[in-house]
């Protein structure tokens, strides 16, 4: 019975795959330059590596002014998981954690701020 049931699930699971796939690859917002390391640049406005320095900064007052935006709506956020041990330890995101950061907002405010 078991094994009848896993059988069944697992065809569910293939189906709803099938089913999904399409969508999934249907549209997407943007396409990345062509080349290697590139694949967090939008091809519209490529003009150009940044170098990690660069990066690193715009990325630090990047985070400053979201939650300073945050703060002065009144909506409750923080960081996560890396942009907040390095948050922590200096004030900068950790050097590998370069291309993105994780910010976290209570649902009720998200809510909130979608009206």
């Amino acid at each position: 019975m078991v094994l009848l049931l896993s059988g069944l699930w697992f065809l569910h699971v293939v189906a709803l795959l099938a089913a999904v796939a399409p969508v999934i690859h249907a549209y997407k917002y943007f396409d990345e330059p062509r080349g290697k390391g590139l694949h967090h640049y939008d091809a519209r406005y490529f003009r150009g590596q940044v170098s990690a320095a660069k990066r690193a900064e715009t990325l630090s007052e990047l985070i400053v002014a979201f939650l300073d935006i945050m703060e002065s709506e009144g909506i409750v956020a923080w960081l996560a998981h890396g942009t907040l041990m390095g948050w922590y330890w200096n004030g900068h995101p950790l050097p590998w954690y370069v291309f993105f950061w994780t910010r976290e907002c209570a649902n009720c405010d998200l809510q909130g701020l979608g009206r």
